[in-house]
């Protein structure tokens, strides 16, 4: 059996203590052998009447008497395990009296004494048990024509997870299992048909033939009447065959649920009313048959799970199951002084952060964007609700780290590496698999199966244009569409990306636009909600830092008492969870506030230089609601609107101001920026009149002197505005030095 922590997303949630007792009992119920108490139970019973009289359960409302004008024996075709026959389909005439028959409801089942076994009955042997209710529904249409007898029902209420992929084994096949997984391919509905009509050359004889699983070949079998012996012929085009829908699906197990890197997959088949139940990147918790596909042959046979009941598992933290105990803990934590620092130091506690207060400590900076991206937003007609961040510089420099920390405290998550993900593969894509008989399937990629939890996609400039491209519809819109191969289909990927991106060059410099280091195009780099820089530069106070964690091992090891000043990661899962079920509502006041403080940083900008865009400035409603949902409140308040204000303003000081600390959104872009422009605008003058005088081409000292005396630009500055120049085509340059083009 396949047990989760109650404070587990990942978990079955549930509203109530009853809701979990009925669960549990289903779960025990399905875990019955034949040879169990429960089972011994259901056949005394069984025992206790005469199968020849009227049990003593069956005179049903309406004046409906199940056994009228016939034996109780004769109506129910006592056969085999005749008792077992007999219970299960009395039973299941008596629960379309009391609940109906839109679906099998398993924990009404569960909460009635009189129906429980049935569980039993569905978990042992699906397949009687839904021959035992079909029978039952087709006797009762002789009293009844209102019921449909060819009407699929699909079970609902399914419970926690009995099994993984991974964990299942050839004494599970004709049982019923419940699994919880990753829809990772789906094929369009096809029609099937299950029983085949026949006739028979010979006599004229018509039957129909049930069709077996996994054959595209319709197969016949001998004629029965009259001991003709001939086989039935088939007709395709028959209208006297039973058809109805089908859909395959290949699901994979939950990453949270096993520890392998590559989870194991099947084939699903889908069929009736659970056709278009789900689609790819979804999380679905499915009660299903274990049947073989032998079709390759016996010895290379595969499990393909029959589904029979199919509910979205997708993280809903509005449902969680915690507990008042917990509830309280987790606010004792977050009502504690100082306590966003504390939390966003737990943000990978292996690191050593200069000053966790600091706004321009590259550490501090990003763990408390990843604090905040963990915590969350929520969609509204203000904009996306998914928090997306970029940490971007120098190699070593812990950027991946925090990364893989946050991806591990996300309820759910998925980790991507650019260097082997294809655009399909990040998003998703139209393909065959052979699983599902050749035919093209929608597959969801990264993005698609972390909708609603985290991606981290390590080293995106790595990626390649193609692969950039197919990001911009997800971070903005939080969709993927799709169209191929005369399939449409629109996914869902509301997915909070986390992106790290090393420099073209050996190191960063925070002289040149981001954009133009990484070779990630502007539009998509927009699309960040916070961009944090990582500089490997000499520093005494970072250094000592950087290496403080040795020395802290080394206190432990001898036994002395360390205090980390951390939340342990239990408690920042259990804050997360609880966080993110929280829709707080936005106050006159924080609004008010953000929107004077946008207005504050747009009035920055000048003539030539913008200081903020829109974009950033919807950022801030989505920080302040994390921040509102990191302290557990409904509101989001002033305070909120004050950290959001900061923690943006602190990533565009870092990341998007120039030489003399002015802010300027050009710096997130292909740029240049308004004063590199100037740069650029003073170097080609002076460069102009260089070469006017001395007719020739001017060497780069030369060019470097004059900007030093006459406009104080230091080397580098000269140098940046040079190679921007090249860039642009508006300098030349050869073995004899820089020349003004067209001059």
């Amino acid at each position: 059996m396949v047990g989760f922590d109650e404070t587990d997303a990942g978990g079955s949630p549930h509203d109530s203590t009853a809701a979990q007792e009925t669960e549990d009992r289903i779960v025990q119920l399905m875990s019955q052998s034949p040879d169990g108490e429960t089972y011994e139970d259901l056949v005394e019973w069984c025992k206790s009447f005469d199968t020849e009289t009227e049990p003593p359960f069956v005179d049903f409302p309406d004046g409906i008497n199940y056994s009228a004008g016939k034996s109780t024996a004769g109506r129910l075709g006592l056969n085999g395990n005749g008792r077992g026959n007999l219970y299960s389909r009395v039973a299941w005439a008596l629960y379309h009296h009391r609940y109906g028959t839109e679906s099998i409801d398993l924990p009404a089942l569960a909460d009635d004494d009189d129906l429980a076994p049935l569980i039993v009955e569905l978990a042992q042997s699906p397949a009687c048990s839904f021959a035992h209710l079909k029978s039952t529904l087709s006797d009762m249409a002789h009293i009844d024509d209102s019921v449909d007898t060819e009407r699929f029902l699909p079970v609902n209420g399914i419970p926690r997870p009995t099994h993984t992929i991974e964990g299942l084994r050839a004494s599970d096949v004709d049982t019923m299992v419940v699994i919880e997984a990753t829809v990772t391919h789906r094929t369009s509905t096809r029609t099937r048909i299950y029983q085949a009509h026949g006739k028979c050359s010979d006599c004229q004889y018509d039957g129909h033939v049930i069709q077996p699983w996994f054959t595209d070949e319709l197969e016949t079998e001998q004629c029965d009447y009259s001991q003709c012996e001939r086989e039935l012929t088939f007709d395709p085009q028959d209208a006297g065959h039973r058809t109805h829908e089908v859909q395959d699906l290949v699901v994979q197990d939950l990453h949270r649920h096993v520890d392998v890197a590559e989870p194991a997959d099947c084939r699903v088949i889908l069929s009736d009313s659970l056709v278009d139940s789900v689609e790819s990147g979804d999380e679905v918790r499915i009660a299903a048959a274990v049947m073989r596909d032998t079709s390759h042959g016996a010895k290379t046979a595969d499990f393909v799970l029959r589904a029979v009941g199919v509910e979205h598992a997708d993280v809903d933290y509005s449902s969680l199951d915690v507990s008042e105990e917990q509830r309280e803990h987790a606010e004792g934590i977050v009502s504690q002084e100082d306590y966003y620092s504390t939390a966003a130091a737990s943000i990978d506690p292996t690191l050593e952060a200069v000053d966790d207060h600091a706004s321009g400590d590259q550490i501090a900076m990003g763990r408390r964007a990843v604090l905040y991206q963990l915590a969350g937003a929520y969609t509204s007609e203000s904009g996306r609700g998914t928090i997306h961040v970029a940490m971007v510089g120098d190699p070593g420099t812990g950027k991946s780290s925090i990364a893989e920390f946050a991806s591990e405290v996300a309820p759910k998550s998925i980790n991507v590496d650019t260097e082997t993900v294809t655009p399909v593969g990040l998003t998703a894509g139209v393909v065959k698999d052979d699983r599902v008989a050749a035919e093209y399937t929608v597959s969801g990629g990264a993005l698609v199966r972390a909708n609603g939890g985290l991606c981290f996609i390590d080293e995106l400039d790595k990626g390649g244009k193609a692969l950039h491209n197919s990001l911009h519809s997800a971070l903005s819109s939080g969709k993927v569409e799709l169209s191929k191969a005369n399939i449409r289909a629109t996914l869902r990927a509301e997915t909070d990306v986390l992106v790290t991106a090393n420099p073209d060059g050996q190191r960063f410099s925070p002289h040149e636009p981001i954009t133009d280091q990484i070779g990630i195009e502007d539009a998509l780099f927009s699309r960040f909600d916070l961009v944090v820089p990582f500089f490997d530069r000499p520093n005494e106070e970072a250094d000592a830092a950087a290496m403080n964690k040795l020395v802290k091992e080394a206190q432990r090891a001898e036994g002395e008492d360390v205090d980390d000043n951390t939340i342990p990661v239990s408690d920042l899962r259990l804050i997360l969870s609880i966080a993110r079920s929280i829709e707080p509502s936005l106050t006159v006041d924080a609004a008010k506030h953000m929107q004077a403080e946008f207005q504050r940083l747009r009035g920055q900008s000048s003539a030539n230089r913008i200081s903020v865009t829109v974009r950033q400035g919807e950022a801030l409603r989505r920080l302040a609601i994390a921040s509102a949902r990191l302290r557990l409140s409904d509101e989001v308040e002033i305070e909120d609107a004050e950290r959001a204000v900061t923690l943006l303003e602190s990533s565009l000081q870092m990341v998007a101001s120039d030489q003399h600390g002015n802010l300027d959104a050009d710096a997130l872009s292909a740029g240049p920026t308004a004063s590199q422009r100037e740069d650029c605008e003073s170097v080609i003058e002076a460069l102009s009149e260089l070469q006017s005088e001395s007719g020739g081409n001017i060497v780069e000292g030369r060019i470097i002197e004059v900007m030093q005396d006459e406009h104080e630009f230091p080397p580098t500055r000269t140098r940046m505005a040079l190679k921007r120049l090249q860039k642009d085509n508006s300098v030349w340059r050869n073995q004899h030095g820089y020349g003004v083009s067209g001059q």
